[in-house]
């Protein structure tokens, strides 16, 4: 496997570096966490960080070295599923009609039916 040009094992080998935890931000679904090292990081590291970039993982942080037996039963990974075209329309209709429509139509569905009406029927109109 390569990364950025690098050849890797397939398994990626976690990247450790001795570092501090600088700054923590609550976020509208998760926290960020700032991370900083004072550790001149190598060529290689920076490829595999580059590479793992926006990426789910595993970080783990501990005032001592992290011994083997420190790493067990960790959970599957939740991956942000991704979203179809038409449930990201639904998700927007949504929240114009919340913000818009809701006194004109009670119910989002019937706000629904009417609205993509109105889309199907421009782009009718263009055939």
């Amino acid at each position: 496997m390569k990364l950025n040009g690098i050849k890797m094992e397939n398994k990626l080998k976690p990247l450790q570096l001795q570092s501090f935890i600088t700054g923590i931000k609550s976020m509208t679904s998760s926290w960020r966490i700032q991370i900083d090292t004072m550790e001149n990081i190598s060529p290689d590291k920076i490829a595999y960080m580059a590479g793992v970039q926006n990426k789910a993982g595993w970080f783990t942080f501990n005032v001592h070295q992290i011994e083997a037996e420190d790493i067990v039963d960790l959970p599957q990974i939740k991956t942000k599923e991704k979203k179809s075209k038409s449930q990201k329309l639904r998700e927007v209709l949504f929240r114009l009609w919340e913000t818009s429509w809701k006194s004109t139509y009670d119910e989002f569905q019937d706000f629904y039916d009417f609205y993509m009406e109105q889309i199907i029927d421009k782009i009718k109109g263009r055939l």
